[in-house]
């Protein structure tokens, strides 16, 4: 599972996997709140290195890593608030060998280097080319790229998974099933699962307004090319689905700090030079019925001990949660915009295959929640069988 792995905030507390929230009181992992000044205790970049060295980094594994896909940073606990990076603990989803083929060129530059000012943040931008493409997949694509075994199947509470069922009555807008995501565009975590999120959701509606973006340069996954739901537009006729991103991707200078653990971190995570150490700037305030549901579901009640209160944060109509990204970030590493696109045209391996088949678990819990509405998206078999991982 993975939360967000956001900026790094030397000092605060991380889960393996999901996104931090982090503020006056860090949630540590997906949800615990943890007090403390930046900068006490170890660094985040020194957790996620031993947390990699114990689940099997560097020089390989020493165990076999935790099934399943990996959590990354946490949600800000209030506005303008920064989140902890989060070196998640992959499995079976994560192919080390793909990583290092999908490393091409990174526009944003690769490796290590990072950025030589904050301005080497990537500001939101039109793209109808990526933006088109990424809302008209072919069918056949979804056929090919099949439904993932580390998935795994969607449980009362969590195991291990990123995603959880849900007791309560059927949230609705207007009469339709109501999706909600909350992220951040700093977020690697959030940065993975916006390309089959998007994607998943224009086989029942269209988007206006979506740009594209890019995660921080300044945490692990640094710079991974994405889209951002920020001021983005979505209708259709069968659910409703609101996103908000509440921070940027930027860190004002005064708050860029060298890593020091750098040089020790394993490339398996691919680091930065620097990291954040204070707050990315506010983007979008959620709406409160929005942070009742996180501060509802997104539990660790709902997810493990200490896996609550990650993004990005995903309410599928009162029947699903997500917290965490449902696959590693490090697939997209390295990859510019057009190079995800044009994967998308190879959904038999790589970052094609990773990307639809999530686009094909979102797929069949939407169709679950419009009662199997269009048919010919929700009764073709590859939806079909996703949906029997959902019981």
């Amino acid at each position: 599972m993975a939360q967000s792995g956001g900026g790094n905030r030397p000092g605060g507390g991380s889960r393996p996997g999901s996104g931090n929230r982090q503020g006056s009181g860090n949630r540590k992992g997906s949800g615990n709140r943890r007090s403390g000044p930046a900068g006490s205790g170890s660094s985040a970049a020194e957790r996620a290195r031993e947390r990699v060295e114990q689940q099997g980094g560097g020089g390989g594994p020493r165990r076999p890593p935790r099934p399943g896909p990996a959590r990354g940073g946490r949600r800000p606990a209030n506005r303008g608030s920064s989140t902890a990076v989060r070196a998640g603990v992959f499995g079976g989803t994560f192919v080390v060998l793909a990583a290092v083929v999908i490393i091409l060129v990174s526009v944003l530059g690769g490796g290590g280097k990072a950025p030589k000012s904050v301005n080497d943040f990537v500001k939101p931008f039109s793209d109808p080319a990526i933006t088109t493409a990424v809302q008209h997949v072919p069918a056949g694509a979804f056929t090919a790229a099949g439904n993932a075994a580390s998935l795994g199947p969607v449980k009362a509470k969590s195991t291990g998974t990123a995603m959880v069922t849900l007791d309560g009555p059927q949230k609705t807008l207007n009469g339709k099933p109501f999706i909600q995501y909350l992220g951040a565009d700093y977020c690697p975590y959030c940065a993975a699962t916006r390309w089959p999120l998007t994607i998943a959701l224009s086989r029942f509606g269209s988007f206006s307004g979506l740009k594209l973006t890019a995660s921080t340069p300044l945490d692990i996954y640094h710079s991974t090319h994405t889209l951002t739901f920020a001021s983005a537009r979505y209708s259709s006729p069968y659910i409703a689905f609101r996103g908000i991103e509440e921070l940027t991707n930027e860190c004002p200078s005064k708050d860029v700090v060298s890593n020091p653990n750098y040089s020790s971190t394993p490339s398996y995570y691919y680091p930065s030079k620097y990291v954040c150490n204070g707050s990315y700037l506010p983007l979008e305030k959620p709406p409160a019925s929005l942070q009742h549901l996180a501060t509802s579901y997104d539990t660790n009640a709902l997810f493990g001990s200490g896996n609550g209160g990650g993004i990005p944060f995903i309410y599928f109509g009162g029947k699903y949660a997500e917290d965490g990204a449902l696959y590693n970030p490090g697939v997209l590493h390295g990859a510019s915009w057009k190079q995800i696109v044009a994967a998308l045209s190879v959904p038999s391996q790589g970052i094609g295959q990773q990307v639809l088949s999530v686009a094909n678990r979102y797929t069949a819990i939407i169709c679950n929640l419009t009662g199997q509405k269009p048919g010919s998206v929700c009764h073709t078999p590859v939806i079909q069988s996703a949906e029997k991982a959902l019981r």
